[in-house]
């Protein structure tokens, strides 16, 4: 009677074991909507203006989670040749071995290796960019912006980040100072789950 009483005893237990696994929330994976997704840099000319650019090719992911945010990551790959500010010549040149060297190394990675939560709608990412053929580690501020329903039966997670990095640490040291060292980046993006 008490071994069949152990084994009813361990059959509740392995069953509030599965439903409790059932009911834990698990990190949700997005892909970056390339649509809703804009990279944008400014670095200064003559140290009098700014030229503005963008990338048009990427792709990313975000496993976001949410009830552990440290457990969350992002990578994303950008397309060097991609560099686009409206001007075929400047992109051009741009493209070349006097800055991105996009033959060589056609793309611009970051992948994180740390999250953490600074409050309710903002996060302090790390992880290692690779540009240029060189990889440093950078901690970058993180915008929550919203999550929702869209109108075509998907969901969808948006974030937002601005960080300054120095193209002379990434090897690109060419027409300085004529061309900025500073090169400010705006990343602007909609996810969507998998």
């Amino acid at each position: 009677m008490k071994t069949i009483r152990n084994i009813f005893c361990l059959f509740i237990f392995m069953a509030l074991l599965l439903t409790a696994g059932t009911t834990a929330r698990a990190a949700d994976t997005y892909a970056v909507d390339p649509v809703h997704t804009f990279i944008v840099f400014k670095i200064r000319h003559l140290d009098i203006g700014y030229v503005l650019g963008m990338f048009v090719d990427f792709s990313g992911t975000i496993v976001a989670d949410k009830e552990n945010p440290e457990k969350s990551s992002v990578e994303m790959v950008v397309t060097a040749k991609s560099v686009d500010t409206n001007v075929k010549k400047r992109d051009d040149h741009l493209r070349s071995d006097s800055f991105l060297d996009a033959v060589k190394f056609p793309e611009i990675r970051f992948k994180s290796t740390k999250v953490k939560k600074i409050d309710e709608t903002t996060l302090e990412v790390t992880g290692n960019m690779t540009l240029h053929g060189i990889s440093r580690e950078i901690t970058v501020p993180v915008e929550f912006l919203g999550e929702g329903k869209d109108p075509w039966g998907g969901y969808r997670m948006a974030f937002s980040t601005d960080f300054d990095i120095l193209r002379s640490d990434y090897g690109m040291d060419k027409e300085l100072p004529g061309v900025g060292d500073k090169v400010h980046i705006s990343l602007v993006t909609e996810s969507i789950k998998k």
